[in-house]
């Protein structure tokens, strides 16, 4: 069964549903690029894989090298802070209290300045910083004259477990903000102990010695290629030094390419950094217990590999070329015509409809090309006759909206200008005349069916200005409009049919004072624009139907537009709020230009 299901399965996509040239073509993939692909794969991959284990096993020799040179200087530390540890005249000089003048103690503490300085001498390769607190306010710094100050470091979190040591070596990354200034540099690390009186056992003093970072950066980046980065980070992942000197400090325990507890002290791994493939070689210093991380870009690593695998792909190349060459002379006669018109087909299914097939012969191709040519043509004589009643559709009902401004609303609003007048009102009434010279200015000659918002956003203005003054201001309106929306397109004459139902079958009903909240924004892409008026309601207006599905003409209108011109994306409805309010929602998609609209 399984056999006669594999036998239909190929027959159904290879046989039945293949062109003639895809036929030969695969017939000579299958025998010949196949297996030739198959051998490159496998030998390839086997070569960088033993290539792979040999580069990361002399990586692996170089992190040993950079882990004896940090494992001398971290012994070398702790050498010179058991010469200052196990100094009688330093103990003594940090006991005596820091007011004494005395001859004695002057020469101690010249002994003691003059120890740094020969030590620093003697492990000249070790750039280092001395520093000495002591509990009778004695400060005393290798390179550094100013003072620090031991308070200052005693609010740090390192110094209790440098306490709690009792005077044994503890380990630390970054002092302190004060003491960075004194070594010079902001990152650093450290070697702390207390300095005791073997007598009594009491702590009398602070020694940090210090090495920075950049130094500690010398001692590794010998040993690593100049494509290549390393970070030496502490045991709870922070970063004490690196290459790049912006991750300085960060904590990287959470980067999928820091080592966990599971992993060999010593391995490789392969890991993606910034979508850039790198080869990761990880170190564990067990002395320190810090980690080295190599990491080694797989491009450079293989760079040579890889040119012979550019020119295998090369040679495979052309071979296919050959192959495709020979399949393409032998199967053009029965197969382009057929591509031919497949194009053709599909680039009218695009919406291209000025496409005509140009093949010409007496067989079927030729036929099955003359009707689709006949076709297309009544096809797109059809689609030229309905966007033309669509065309002359749309433009009727825009001047059937300009129309609403009717002699009625010019007679009320001239008589209004005229009480106005002569009662002395003149302000208003300029006021009132410049707003309906700009209503009528757009309503009779904007042509277009689309403006910007800030355009129909001025008509309404114009609009409710003549109404507020026709019905004497016994309405408030406020806007609140984000000025982002202003600069994108709407339908022309959009808003004012909205207005005009709030204001006559809501508002001037009312016996007190309306209030009309005009809001605009942009949410996910679309216009949203909402009109609340404070108005009776639905009900009490005697409109007992579905106000989403009303028969007012000025919003069956506008649904009717917006579905013209936006299909489903476009939409209208009023809802009632806590009974006091009726809300109509316009939205619609955010569109710049025509261009961006799709097709309707």
């Amino acid at each position: 069964m399984k056999r006669k299901a594999g036998t239909g399965i190929f027959r159904k996509f290879i046989v039945s549903s293949s062109s003639i040239q895809h036929k030969i073509l695969i017939s000579f993939i299958g025998i010949t690029v196949l297996s030739l692909l198959f051998f490159g794969y496998i030998s390839l991959y086997l070569s960088k894989k033993n290539m792979e284990e040999q580069i990361s096993l002399s990586k692996m020799r170089n992190l040993a090298v950079v882990t004896e040179k940090l494992d001398i200087m971290i012994d070398n530390i702790v050498s010179l802070s058991n010469i200052y540890f196990g100094s009688s005249e330093l103990r003594t000089l940090l006991m005596s209290p820091t007011a004494s003048g005395s001859y004695e103690q002057k020469l101690k503490k010249e002994f003691v300045y003059r120890m740094i300085v020969n030590y620093k001498y003697a492990f000249t390769w070790l750039d280092y910083h001395v520093s000495i607190f002591g509990f009778n306010g004695l400060e005393m710094h290798s390179i550094y004259e100013g003072q620090v100050g031991l308070s200052k470091l005693a609010s740090q979190p390192w110094y209790k477990e440098v306490e709690q040591q009792d005077g044994a070596v503890y380990l630390m990354r970054n002092t302190s903000p004060e003491l960075a200034s004194a070594i010079g540099e902001e990152h650093s690390i450290a070697v702390a102990r207390m300095l005791k009186d073997y007598e009594s056992g009491k702590n009398i003093g602070l020694l940090i010695i210090s090495v920075k970072e950049s130094f500690i950066y010398n001692q590794i980046k010998s040993s690593i290629e100049d494509y290549e980065a390393i970070m030496l980070t502490d045991a709870a992942g922070n970063i004490l030094t690196a290459s790049n000197k912006s991750l300085l400090g960060a904590n990287i325990a959470d980067r999928s390419y820091y080592p966990d507890e599971n992993d060999e002290q010593q391995h490789f791994e392969s890991t993606q950094i910034d979508g850039r493939k790198q080869l990761a070689n990880y170190y564990h210093m067990s002395k320190t217990d810090w980690n080295l991380i190599l990491f080694s870009p797989y491009d450079k690593l293989f760079e040579k590999i890889n040119q012979v695998q550019r020119n295998n792909w090369f040679i495979f190349i052309i071979i296919i070329c050959l192959g495709l060459f020979l399949s393409y002379i032998i199967s053009r006669r029965l197969s382009v015509p057929i591509r031919s018109l497949y194009v053709d087909m599909n680039k009218v299914e695009k919406g291209d409809l000025s496409i005509r097939s140009d093949i010409v012969s007496k067989d079927e191709i030729g036929f099955l090309a003359f009707r689709f040519n006949h076709m297309v043509s009544r096809i797109e004589q059809l689609h030229k006759e309905l966007f033309n009643q669509q065309e002359q559709k749309r433009r009727a009902e825009l001047e059937a909206l300009k129309s609403q401004i009717n002699t009625h609303f010019l007679f009320n609003t001239l008589a209004s200008i005229r009480y106005m007048v002569v009662t002395g009102d003149s302000q208003q009434a300029d006021s009132v005349i410049v707003s309906l010279v700009k209503l009528l200015r757009k309503t009779l000659s904007q042509k277009s069916e689309f403006v910007y918002i800030q355009e129909e956003m001025d008509h309404l203005r114009h609009y409710l200005t003549i109404q507020r003054a026709r019905l004497k201001d016994s309405f408030e309106v406020k806007w609140e409009l984000e000025e982002e929306i202003l600069h994108y397109r709407a339908l022309n004459m959009l808003l004012q049919p909205v207005v005009e139902n709030a204001l006559f079958h809501g508002i001037e009903p009312l016996k007190e004072t309306g209030k009309i909240w005009i809001k605009g924004y942009k949410e996910n892409d679309r216009i949203v624009i909402e009109i609340i008026d404070n108005g009776i309601g639905f009900n009490h207006r005697g409109e007992d139907r579905n106000p989403n599905h009303g028969t007012g003409t000025g919003l069956q209108n506008i649904r009717h537009r917006l579905d013209m011109h936006f299909g489903h994306e476009g939409e209208l409805y009023l809802e009632r709020i806590e009974d006091k309010y009726t809300k109509a929602t316009i939205n619609f998609p955010a569109f710049r230009s025509e261009k961006e609209l799709k097709p309707r």
